[in-house]
């Protein structure tokens, strides 16, 4: 009987001591680690894949089409030669169809004051807008990345040292409040 009890005993969570420190601490490296590795899973894999460069000159008062597919994650563009009145507005596939379907065109993303501009879904096209008075001339580069999740399987050790590390930090916790409760028993007021 007595093998038996110190048997159980082994597989309980011990609320004092080394054997208390040891446990808060694997259960905190545990977690640790978990949250480490759920950021690397999360973290894409950005590598550059071309430059393209895109030039012309546009009529005033005219917009010029520019068919631009880009089947990658990640698009820079940047207007490199352009007057002020060059305007460059980037058009996904639903956007691209609306406006060759309506003539109708969001706020344009590279302008005068906006040279740079980042885009996270697959373009369509490109709509070069001259407001000017005379012809001019357009410049701009596309820096085109690959974007891709190559570590994303590390969430599979990442999802128990999540859950299990902050569980028996709470068991821990718990156990050893239920403890204290036991060793200072309330005493009944008398009235």
């Amino acid at each position: 009987m007595a093998s038996e009890e110190s048997g159980n005993r082994k597989w309980t969570i011990p609320l004092a001591g080394p054997r208390a420190l040891l446990f808060v601490a694997l259960a905190v490296v545990a977690t640790v680690t978990g949250l480490v590795l759920a950021a690397l899973a999360i973290v894409p894999d950005i590598e550059f894949v071309r430059s393209q460069t895109l030039q012309g000159s546009v009529p005033s008062g005219d917009r010029l089409n520019v068919s631009f597919p880009v089947e990658l994650g990640l698009t820079e563009l940047h207007l490199d030669v352009g007057n002020c009145t060059v305007f460059v507005t980037a058009l996904d596939h639903f956007q691209w169809d609306r406006y060759i379907a309506t003539g109708e065109l969001p706020n344009p993303q590279l302008t005068c004051d906006n040279r740079n501009a980042s885009f996270q879904y697959q373009l369509e096209g490109l709509v070069v807008e001259n407001r000017g008075f005379s012809t001019e001339a357009y410049q701009i580069v596309a820096n085109l990345y690959s974007v891709q999740a190559t570590q994303a399987y590390l969430v599979v050790p990442a999802l128990p040292l999540l859950v299990g590390g902050p569980t028996a930090i709470m068991l821990w916790s718990f156990r050893r409040a239920v403890a204290r409760l036991d060793a200072h028993p309330r005493t009944e007021q008398k009235r």
